[in-house]
């Protein structure tokens, strides 16, 4: 055997060894990295979002109820062109274009996850969208709910979609879930959340859904739980008819045995029922810029002297005992 033909068989023997080791770096050390990517390309994990709970009085009468709506959503990688189905949308729901450009600028990464566009389409919208959903195939309605609030009010808060900030610090919600804003709403938020559900796709390389599993495998999501509160929606809904329009202050009635809270009026309030839909930005900055301060909890953020509120009690003492007079000019 001459020496080239030596050469050429060693070259051979250590390609041989190289794509070897190769396919046992690929199919052993690193399978579980290339077997997650590889999953990834072909299942989708798609988000079922729990019903939240609703709110009661103390005669379980409602203050906070769900309602159901058509949502409006859009799956970034399935958009043929963008221009189109903003004017499309824009002009349909009658929202401003650039609204829905950013929407989707923002969610173009997310090629196959559904984004919310709008929440609560009116039926005929909601018809003029089926009619061309064959022309715009990268939107999708879905069923889903709003808060009804019974009257404004104050301490139940709102809710409203979830904030990128929010999203990143809050596990267990996906980018379209709403969240508790403020009030009890904020407060019970992981009680009156539940936990979302999950259910599992096999898809092409469009995102279709090609239906190999007979049902798709999910985890059911857990509805949020209900919430009793000691208020009375009658007293309620008598302090605020009796409160000076023109004023601004609060009133607390307590049921000095329990320490249930009856009635909790602040005034201004707002109508929280704004909330459940996409906020209008000049509806926002009205309620913000307002001198009266409509979305400031005078109860629980208002800030006053200790002093006047114990001068109530001296006062009743002195009217009790006879020392300060009905008619007494104090």
């Amino acid at each position: 055997m001459n020496n080239k033909s030596l050469l050429i068989r060693i070259v051979i023997f250590v390609f041989f060894i190289a794509l070897v080791l190769s396919l046992i770096n690929l199919q052993i050390i690193k399978y579980p990295k290339y077997k997650t990517i590889a999953e990834k390309n072909y299942i989708r994990i798609q988000t079922i979002e729990s019903v939240r709970g609703e709110i009661f009085d103390r005669n379980y009468r409602p203050i906070v109820t769900n309602v159901p709506t058509y949502d409006l959503y859009i799956v970034p990688g399935r958009i043929k062109n963008k221009k189109n189905v903003s004017e499309f949308v824009s002009e349909t729901l009658n929202v401003n274009e650039k609204i829905i450009s950013d929407i989707i600028r923002r969610n173009r990464f997310r090629l196959y996850n559904e984004v919310l566009l709008k929440k609560d389409i009116s039926f005929d919208n909601l018809s003029v969208i089926y009619e061309n959903l064959n022309y715009y195939p990268s939107l999708v309605v879905k069923t889903g709910f709003k808060r009804k609030y019974a009257y404004n009010n104050l301490f139940t808060g709102y809710i409203h979609q979830i904030s990128k900030s929010e999203y990143k610090k809050h596990k267990g919600y996906s980018i379209n879930s709403m969240i508790g804003k403020s009030g009890l709403e904020k407060y019970y938020e992981k009680i009156l959340k539940g936990k979302n559900g999950k259910r599992i796709l096999q898809v092409d390389s469009k995102g279709n859904n090609l239906s190999f599993f007979k049902n798709n495998p999910e985890i059911e999501a857990v509805n949020g739980k209900e919430l009793i509160l000691t208020i009375d929606n009658d007293l309620q809904n008598f302090v605020r008819e009796i409160f000076p329009k023109d004023k601004t202050g609060a009133i607390v009635i307590m049921n000095a045995k329990t320490g249930g809270i009856l009635a909790y009026v602040s005034f201004p309030d707002i109508d929280q029922n704004i909330f459940s839909k996409n906020i209008q930005k000049t509806t926002w900055d009205s309620l913000i810029n307002d001198v009266r301060k409509p979305m400031l909890d005078r109860i629980s953020k208002g800030l006053y002297s200790p002093g006047s509120v114990y001068k109530t009690v001296p006062a009743s003492l002195g009217l009790m005992k006879g020392i300060i007079k009905k008619d007494a000019k104090l």
